[in-house]
């Protein structure tokens, strides 16, 4: 009965939206309104899509040079029950035109039986060019109620929110279900044990920082237990407006690339990435990211940089079309990832200036991915921005450089 009262409801909706297109067709030199669908069922889809597509509405208005039509972007955040964070979709409420998904849903049905009424439905994406958020400052803000809130939340795990912490972003085999472990390592998975961040944590306290271990409460949770290292996603505090916060607020973040750390990008803040096996879902047009690949390797041979990205291999857009080709990975040790993540941690303390023969190494890099991605490449991702950990290249440019 429910699924036939709500098809119902469906097709009646449709009548007032073919007279709405009508209208809005009607007014389009003056007015263009776009219908943007944010990717609601994940965390940093929710995030970045928003952020993004305004930065390039923006970036259009600034460049066409005319005043009208005007563009009006309504959003839709998807059914409530399906959102991946609720606070944040009400976050988005505060600074964005967000209409019920029933509604866009019907103007969309109604614009493909009758195209010459339907309304631009930009793709959105969270792999585009991101050139403008190092420029900018984020369009969402914390009030006083808030933080003084999260304070006193954090308080009971024993984090202190008024001194630097950082968010450790490790996403584990409760994701998804997918079976890797410190056993059974699969390099080409976006799957880490946790446990093999523990030194690289205690790098970072001895530097006098507090480690947040952020997620969703699926994680297995941390065995080593460490002063100044927080297991906030096994915590009975993690809560849907805390994952916002503290990825909003830490001091930068340390990502194998999942969730929250786009929500650290969304509010500016830098984030080292940790063994990237996929290039084509990376976040190349920001300099607010580091990162370093997941070495790859087929039939005992490293295969360089150059080989990556003037192949398929670099709009792989998952694990298994590498594996498919024979290609495995080589994951940073331990100790490399502590010294990936101290080195990181001292170019934030300097504003990330590198010495010459860093810069040098990154730019090789960078000029490398930008010939070898050509037209596509700028396309999708604007200027190359992102820098390789300079350790990584320190240690490998002998083969991965070539």
């Amino acid at each position: 009965m429910r699924s036939l009262l709500r098809s119902t409801a469906k097709s009646i909706a449709l009548i007032p939206a073919l007279i709405m297109l009508i209208g809005l067709r009607l007014i389009r030199p003056l007015v263009e309104v776009r219908l943007m669908v944010v990717g609601f069922h994940k965390f940093g889809h929710l995030a970045l899509e928003p952020e993004l597509a305004q930065l390039e509405i923006e970036t259009e208005l600034a460049s066409r040079g005319k005043k009208f039509p005007r563009i009006v972007t309504w959003w839709s955040f998807g059914p409530r029950k399906l959102r991946a964070n609720p606070y944040l979709v009400d976050k988005w409420k505060e600074v964005l035109r967000a209409k019920p998904s029933w509604w866009l849903d019907a103007l969309i049905r109604v614009g493909r039986q009758a195209p010459f009424l339907s309304l631009p439905v930009p793709t959105l994406s969270i792999q585009r060019p991101m050139q403008q958020l190092s420029k900018t400052a984020p369009r969402l803000q914390f009030s006083s109620e808030e933080r003084s809130t999260a304070s006193k939340e954090l308080a009971a795990l024993g984090i202190d929110a008024s001194k630097p912490f950082v968010c450790l972003v490790v996403r584990d085999d409760g994701h998804y279900g997918d079976v890797v472990s410190s056993e059974n390592p699969d390099c080409l998975s976006a799957n880490f044990d946790v446990e093999q961040f523990v030194s690289a944590s205690k790098e970072l306290v001895a530097m006098g920082y507090q480690v947040v271990r952020m997620g969703a409460g699926k994680e297995k949770p941390m065995l080593s237990q460490s002063p100044g290292v927080f297991d906030y996603a096994k915590s009975a505090v993690r809560s849907p407006f805390l994952d916002v916060y503290l990825a909003a607020n830490c001091a930068f973040a340390v990502s194998t690339q999942t969730g929250p750390d786009a929500v650290s990008l969304l509010f500016r803040r830098p984030v080292c990435f940790i063994d990237i096996p996929i290039f084509s879902q990376f976040f190349f047009g920001t300099s607010l990211a580091f990162w370093n690949p997941c070495s790859l390797r087929k039939d005992g041979n490293m295969i360089s940089l150059q080989e990556i990205v003037t192949t398929d291999k670099v709009w792989a857009k998952y694990a298994h079309v590498l594996r498919e080709q024979g290609i495995d990975g080589v994951r940073l040790t331990s100790e490399e990832i502590a010294e990936t993540v101290k080195d990181f941690a001292t170019l934030f303390s300097h504003d990330f200036a590198l010495s010459t023969e860093d810069a040098n190494l990154c730019t090789r890099a960078n000029d490398a991915i930008t010939a070898g991605m050509g037209q596509l490449g700028k396309e999708n991702f604007g200027e190359i921005q992102a820098r390789i950990s300079p350790s990584y290249l320190r240690r490998n440019a002998h083969w991965f450089l070539q």
